[in-house]
């Protein structure tokens, strides 16, 4: 697409997996079991003309046999998009019944490291709460941008404002913010530009 040309057009991210975990009540088909599958490569992403790639790692499983399986195709997508020089941004979630409020903050710094040790350049995190945030970006070691996770992915996940948080986020040492979908309907252009100035300035 033309919109992604020239010296002062976005850089284009291709998402190499597919999940439907951001299918809500309100989806007209809600998930029933979370499933994520790579459905392609940094090798095809660059033939799109991307700039770079994005992919899930989701933690908190009831069975840890899926959590290990993400893992392996997460360590597999970092080597090939290191052995391209593909930046990878990983969205670090977690999910599921196991994580409850006491162990929030502690999982997502969790799924982090994994992360980053998986070869991720870059994450997308949702915010932990005061306090837990911070500690978890300052532990990243990679630029964190702050994750407008609109569904409830867990129920210790903590109840948040994006729009609120994200300059507390910003003062806790993230580098950015990665709007959500809800950004792309209807007249947003005025939420977005607010967004952009609270993280470049002017």
């Amino acid at each position: 697409s033309g919109v992604f040309r020239g010296r002062n057009s976005p850089a284009m991210l291709v998402s190499l997996d597919w999940t439907n975990a951001f299918r809500g009540k309100e989806h007209p088909l809600p998930m029933a079991r979370l499933e994520h599958l790579v459905i392609s490569s940094a090798e095809e992403a660059l033939a799109l003309g991307a700039s770079g790639v994005t992919s899930y790692f989701f933690i908190g499983h009831e069975d840890d046999e899926r959590e290990a399986r993400n893992m392996e195709a997460l360590s597999a997508i970092c080597r090939e998009c290191d052995d391209l020089e593909v930046p990878i941004l990983v969205q670090a979630i977690p999910v599921g019944e196991r994580v409850t409020a006491e162990n929030y903050a502690d999982s997502l710094a969790l799924a982090s490291r994994m992360a980053v040790e998986a070869g991720a350049d870059m994450l997308a995190i949702p915010y932990a709460g005061k306090g837990g945030f911070g500690r978890v970006v300052e532990a990243s070691r990679v630029p964190v941008l702050l994750l407008d996770l609109e569904l409830k992915m867990s129920r210790g996940q903590p109840e948040y404002d994006f729009e609120l948080e994200a300059p507390e986020a910003l003062r806790a040492g993230c580098s950015g913010l990665l709007l959500g979908r809800r950004y792309l309907k209807g007249e947003k252009a005025a939420d977005i530009e607010r967004m952009v100035k609270l993280v470049h300035g002017g």
